[in-house]
Formats: C-alpha cells, sequence, structure tokens
C-alpha cells in the first residue's frame, strides 16, 4: 500500500512536467504532422505541385493540331502522336518523381534516363516529322529545374537555348520564331529553377524545425532535471541521514529517534511543497510566448494582426494572467468572430497595467465568446483585477482587462 501511494504520489509530480515537455514539443511542431514542422496544408500542397509542371503539357496541342492540319500518312500520324504521347508521359513521370525527391531528401532516383529519352524525341520528332515540334525543347527546359542539382540545370537550359538556332537552321524556322522558342525556354527553365529552390529551402527549413524542436525538448527535460536535482538533492539527503540515525536511536533512545523521524516528516513536506511550487511555475504561460503563437494563430486562420505597446518586468503572476488572457480572446476571436483584423494593445501607468484585445467580427455576446472567460474573470479577480467583455458599437468584440502591479493585499 505504501509503495503504491508513493507512486502515486510520483505520477502527480511527473505528469505535470511530462506535460510542460509535451507542451513545448507542441508548440515547436503542429500537430497533425507526419514529420516535423508539417502543416496539413503544407503536406497537400507538396503532394500536389506536379500540377504546376504538367499544365504546361497543354502545349502539345499546337504541335499537334499543325500536323492534323498537314494531313500526313495515318502511318506517319500514329508514329507522332505515339512519340508526343511517350514524350508526355516520361515528362509527367520525371517530373513527379524528381518532385518527390526534392519533397522527401530520397535521392536514389537519377532522372537521366527520362531527360535523355526526352531529348531524343523531341529532337526526332522536330527533324524527323516537322519543326513545330521544337516546342518540346520548353519541356526539356521546364523538367531540368527539379531534375538536376542547380548549376548542371542552368547549364543544361543554356546549352539548350543555345542550340535553338541551330534547330531552328534545320528545320526552316523564322527568326522571329526561334527568337521565341530562345526565350520561352530561358524564362521558363530559370523560373522553375527558382521553384526548385523554394522547394528545397522549404524542406531544409522543416527539417531544421523539427531539429530544433527535438533540441529544444531535450534541452527542457535537462532544466527539468537540473531543478529537481537542486530542489530534492539537500532533501533528501538530509532525509536519508535522519532516517538512519532515527534506526540507530530506536532502541537506545526511543525519544530522540521520534524527534528525528519528524524532522524527517518536516523535510519531507517542505520538499514536496517545493517541487509543486517549480511545477506550477513551469505550467505559467509567457506573455511574450503567447503573443508570438497569437500571431501565427491569426495568421494561419487568414486574420491581419496588430500588437500596439508593450509592458516588461512584470510579475510572474501577473504576465501569467496577462497570457491567459491573450489566450482566451485570440482563441474566441478565431473560433466566433469571422473577423478580418484583430488588434492587441498593452499599457501601462500609475501602478497598473491594461490589456485589450478586439475585432472587426461578428459582435457576439458576452456568454458566446467563450466559456473561458468566466475562469478568466476569476483568475484576475484573485489578484486584484478587472476584466470586461462585450460588443463593439462599430462592430466587432472587445476584451480588456487591468491588473495592478503589486498586490493590493500585501500593500
Amino acid at each position: 500500500m505504501a509503495e503504491t501511494m508513493d507512486e502515486h504520489r510520483a505520477n502527480g509530480l511527473v505528469a505535470p512536467i511530462e506535460g510542460a515537455v509535451r507542451a513545448a514539443r507542441a508548440r515547436l511542431v503542429p500537430s497533425g504532422s507526419s514529420e516535423p514542422g508539417w502543416s496539413a496544408h503544407g503536406a497537400v500542397l507538396s503532394r500536389t505541385i506536379w500540377v504546376l509542371w504538367v499544365i504546361w503539357l497543354a502545349f502539345l496541342f499546337y504541335p499537334i493540331q499543325a500536323l492534323f492540319q498537314a494531313h500526313p500518312s495515318p502511318v506517319r500520324t500514329v508514329i507522332a502522336l505515339t512519340a508526343a504521347a511517350l514524350f508526355a508521359a516520361l515528362y509527367t513521370w520525371n517530373v513527379i518523381r524528381a518532385l518527390n525527391r526534392l519533397r522527401t531528401g530520397d535521392e536514389r532516383y537519377s532522372p537521366w534516363p527520362a531527360l535523355i529519352l526526352m531529348a531524343a524525341l523531341a529532337v526526332g520528332l522536330t527533324v524527323g516529322d516537322r519543326g513545330d515540334w521544337v516546342e518540346l525543347f520548353i519541356f526539356m527546359a521546364v523538367s531540368m529545374g527539379p531534375s538536376l542539382p542547380t548549376r548542371q540545370a542552368l547549364l543544361g537550359i543554356g546549352i539548350f537555348v543555345l542550340l535553338t538556332p541551330v534547330l531552328g537552321v534545320i528545320v526552316g524556322a523564322s527568326v522571329v520564331m526561334v527568337a521565341q522558342m530562345m526565350f520561352q525556354m530561358a524564362v521558363s527553365g530559370i523560373a522553375t529553377v527558382l521553384v526548385t529552390q523554394t522547394i528545397i529551402l522549404s524542406r531544409q527549413l522543416r527539417e531544421a524545425r523539427g531539429e530544433i524542436g527535438r533540441l529544444a525538448v531535450n534541452e527542457e527535460r535537462l532544466r527539468f532535471a537540473r531543478d529537481l536535482h537542486d530542489l530534492l538533492g539537500h532533501s533528501l539527503s538530509l532525509i536519508a541521514l535522519k532516517s538512519e540515525l532515527a534506526a540507530r536511536l530506536a532502541t537506545t533512545a526511543p525519544e530522540r529517534a521520534a524527534a528525528e523521524m519528524r524532522d524527517v516528516e518536516s523535510a519531507a513536506r517542505i520538499s514536496l511543497h517545493e517541487v509543486r511550487e517549480a511545477v506550477a511555475g513551469y505550467r505559467q504561460p509567457a506573455l511574450a510566448g503567447e503573443l508570438r503563437n497569437a500571431g501565427e494563430l491569426l495568421s494561419a486562420a487568414g486574420i491581419a494582426f496588430d500588437l500596439r505597446g508593450g509592458v516588461e518586468g512584470l510579475p510572474v503572476s501577473r504576465e501569467a494572467a496577462l497570457a491567459w488572457a491573450v489566450r482566451e480572446g485570440v482563441t474566441n476571436i478565431i473560433k466566433h468572430s469571422r473577423a478580418r483584423h484583430c488588434t492587441i494593445s498593452l499599457s501601462s501607468a500609475d501602478g497598473s497595467t491594461a490589456l485589450e484585445v478586439w475585432d472587426d467580427g461578428v459582435s457576439a455576446s458576452e456568454s458566446g465568446a467563450g466559456s473561458g472567460l468566466a475562469g478568466l474573470k476569476e483568475r484576475l479577480t484573485n489578484l486584484g483585477g478587472w476584466c470586461e467583455a462585450g460588443p463593439l458599437p462599430e462592430g466587432g468584440f472587445r476584451l480588456a482587462v487591468g491588473l495592478p502591479l503589486e498586490d493590493a493585499r500585501s500593500a
């Protein structure tokens, strides 16, 4: 039974610490992510961005239209369409695999076989059938961005741009058409290289953010360990020594043994109180962190955010109360207001500090703004503060709170 009670007490102390560790991870790694730092929208976008490349296939309509307008033989038509379909399939497959490699960092895929086959088909159709197929080289330039390293991609694009006049002479294309093709090839190729670099930087940012999250959690655990050691090291040593002394005196000096055990009980209670205070301190939100999280949440919800003023050097209890007010106000705005703009104002004067959160959304009643307001008012009242919440005459909702910088009851 004693062991079970000790386990329950230990769990009561460890659980808040583990909760704080999970909170630290949650602040750095969004929930619902399969990878560190991934949001649901980012994951969907990364899997569908290949559409930006494949949509270029619509331009195959022009050489195919020119093919049918020339009324070639059925055999030639079938060969040309088969080669064009194979080119489009290779282009799509290569782009999807190359973008997936960029997204995941998997280096096992080599784009060279697909690029070589695509180049052969483009040359074959342009030289063997008609000059209108020269537009296939734009697809070659576009596909090099995600397929090759930046320098190789730019070099390949430059080579194809410089070869365009040669192909123009072979197929008898006009100077205007050759110049247009060179311009389109260069611009399109460089644009895809820039988009590719954005994808790479985005992946590296996700990886770095995940690593920062892991390091932050490890650092938080080390801090907990150091603090608990500082809190309990001396007390547990004292308890161990006095318990040992009490055991020795139990038979020879029972009264002294009882006094030592009372000291053990007192030391244990003091240690328990100190640990609970420390854990409660870990669970207090920080105002700067809540303001930063509020900006991120409002931005994700498509709500413009404006922060005015600021306060520094607040007592921990006051800062925590203001942080809870920011959290409650922003949560209500996101859940109920359908606002487009939110403003948070912080000010300090005459020995008190005030915070206001207001929006331009749908005016809600105080009861409809969130049940957390009652708890917030109670928290502020216990600190000698006040809380007001209600709709604005011009529309929107306003939450205002105020706190004395010092406890009025101790003044």
